[in-house]
């Protein structure tokens, strides 16, 4: 329960962070614009009319992204304890732990180097990676090994944090400046719907049929 209540701390942050940040230039300017008065009334409507497109890939993006945190950094857990009785509760939390702290680093890495590399091209590599590296991962983690654990997670990780860093800009450049805030929502709203509660599900019945 206190990583529950310390994320509190980082609720304040985040605010602090966000009154100190400036608008950005295109911000200001659609600001200043009388068709902003006209267009703040469409919401989802605008946003469905202006920009399907990137509310699909950004709505994609997400539930990649969710699907790994749901279906396999956090049922790992539950997998373990269930079908691999020779890991304790104890090195899987740990090896969790050791990914989270990659996670950190590697997003604030490619968050930092996304543009010169090619944010489409980190996102497209590591979807590609965690779709190849997910059977490896759980016989990995299947091993009992705690060394194998800590591999399969952590090298998982890669992937999501790579992602991580990059994708949140390109989610700002797939809306125009007029929906940009609910497409990010939504967006964010639905994939994780999908990936966080729809994609888990087939992995849950597919553990339990070949058991």
């Amino acid at each position: 329960r206190l990583p529950f209540i310390g994320s509190a701390l980082l609720i304040g942050i985040g605010l602090w962070l966000r009154r100190r940040l400036p608008e950005t230039p295109e911000f200001l300017e659609e600001a200043r614009s009388a068709d902003l008065k006209r267009a703040r009334a469409g919401g989802v409507g605008t946003l469905l009319r202006t920009a399907p497109l990137g509310l699909v890939a950004c709505t994609c993006m997400v539930a990649g992204a969710s699907a790994f945190v749901y279906a396999f950094l956090t049922g790992v857990l539950a997998y373990t304890n269930e079908y691999v009785p020779a890991l304790t509760a104890a090195e899987v939390y740990f090896g969790v732990f050791i990914t989270a702290v990659i996670l950190i680093v590697v997003t604030a890495l490619s968050g930092w180097y996304g543009a010169r590399i090619g944010r489409e091209r980190i996102v497209l590599a590591s979807g590609i990676w965690s779709v190849l590296w997910a059977a490896p991962a759980y016989l990995l983690v299947s091993s009992g090994s705690v060394v194998l654990l800590y591999v399969g997670t952590a090298v998982a990780g890669l992937a999501y944090g790579a992602m991580s860093g990059v994708i949140p800009s390109l989610w700002a450049d797939m809306f125009p400046v007029r929906v940009r805030f609910v497409g990010v929502a939504v967006g964010n709203a639905v994939g994780t719907a999908i990936g966080g509660a729809l994609f888990p599900l087939p992995a849950l019945a597919l553990v339990g049929t070949f058991d």
